[in-house]
């Protein structure tokens, strides 16, 4: 394994503008269907940025009327914006691994016959013909790029009663667009939350209330070479738990770490259930308008020692979440970060115990 081990293993998320925003106060001029967020196309909801950081997207709100991924991306030409902390490997001599220092905005945009994602300045097509095993994956002369739903079919997930849908990306870049397999200069991986936020007028400002759900994070080896067989990322899956008492305006939550998938640069992987371990990591927060910012998360002593026996070292980084749906009833945040051995993009998300 090409990581070298540190002797402090903390997972310590500090502070940092990363998720994107949602709308300062005016909630748009609203309008009829899907399509454009905020506008014509946003219905009773969207509005410019501003929010929590600054102004990375345009937020769709939830309605009566457009309260599911399917009202969302109801026809042709609708789309949902969100934000995202990625990973970049730009390919040298040698490769550098970094995380991204600002925060990219993310569009999905449903097509006739399938979805188009863009990310920064790179726009990938995916049609039905491209999904492969529930997720879309393409390779053309032309583009190279990844979109899969963390839960189920992406195809179904992006049309699924839910008010949010989770999701992972990853592309080949030439500079800030997209590439050919043999063209590429860099690749990004990361995810991202899309769907219809909770609009801050309608947040609950009284009661708790529980959200269960997954989290996810990627640490990339920063010392990794193309076409080396060493260990390329490391993955840790969990369990989240995330309450939010709206009296105090305020969030907490954690996720048992319960599985490790480390993936090799030949594509293998090994998985294995750390179950056991009781490896768990949590944040607290306050909440701001419709979402919240996490300026630290800690990890428990079983955390630490596993961090430890991989050599990841400690991580700073940090993440922004929402509240999706007419009446908050989910919840979602992306992570970003890295340590001096490697990078890290990650996830966690949850819905509403009734």
């Amino acid at each position: 394994m090409n990581i070298t081990k540190l002797c402090s293993v903390t997972m310590l998320l500090a502070s940092a503008a990363l998720a994107g925003c949602n709308s300062t106060g005016s909630s748009g001029t609203g309008g009829t269907g899907g399509g454009t967020d905020g506008g014509t196309g946003g219905g009773t909801g969207g509005g410019t940025g501003g929010g929590l950081t600054n102004n990375l997207y345009t937020a769709s709100y939830a309605t009566g009327s457009k309260n599911s991924m399917a009202t969302a991306f109801a026809a042709a030409g609708d789309k949902l914006e969100s934000g995202t902390g990625a990973v970049r490997r730009t390919f040298g001599n040698p490769d550098d691994t970094h995380s991204l220092d600002q925060p990219t905005k993310v569009t999905v945009t449903k097509t006739a016959n399938g979805y188009d994602l863009a990310y920064g300045e790179a726009s990938f097509s995916f049609t039905d013909s491209d999904l492969v095993d529930g997720y879309y994956e393409k390779e053309t002369a032309n583009s190279s790029a990844s979109l899969f739903a963390l839960e189920g079919d992406t195809d179904v997930a992006l049309s699924s009663p839910r008010a949010m849908v989770p999701l992972g990306f990853g592309a080949a870049l030439d500079g800030d667009d997209a590439a050919g397999t043999d063209d590429a200069t860099s690749q990004l991986a990361g995810y991202t939350v899309v769907g219809l936020e909770t609009n801050p007028d309608d947040m609950p400002n009284s009661g708790t209330a529980t959200y269960t759900g997954k989290g996810r994070f990627d640490f990339y080896n920063k010392s990794f070479e193309a076409g080396s067989e060493d260990v390329r990322r490391i993955r840790y899956g969990g369990n989240s738990s995330i309450t939010a008492d709206f009296d105090a305006a305020t969030v907490n939550g954690q996720v048992d770490v319960t599985s490790r998938v480390v993936r090799l640069g030949d594509g293998t992987n090994t998985a294995d259930d750390i179950s056991a371990k009781g490896a768990s990591v949590g944040f607290e927060s306050n909440i701001v308008e419709n979402g919240f910012v996490i300026d630290e998360m800690l990890g428990n002593a079983a955390l630490e020692a596993e961090l430890a026996d991989v050599g990841i070292g400690e991580v700073e980084a940090g993440g922004e979440g929402r509240f999706y749906g007419e009446n908050a009833e989910s919840v979602g945040a992306v992570i970003s970060g890295e340590s001096e051995t490697a990078a890290m993009t990650g996830i966690i998300y949850g819905d509403e115990v009734k």
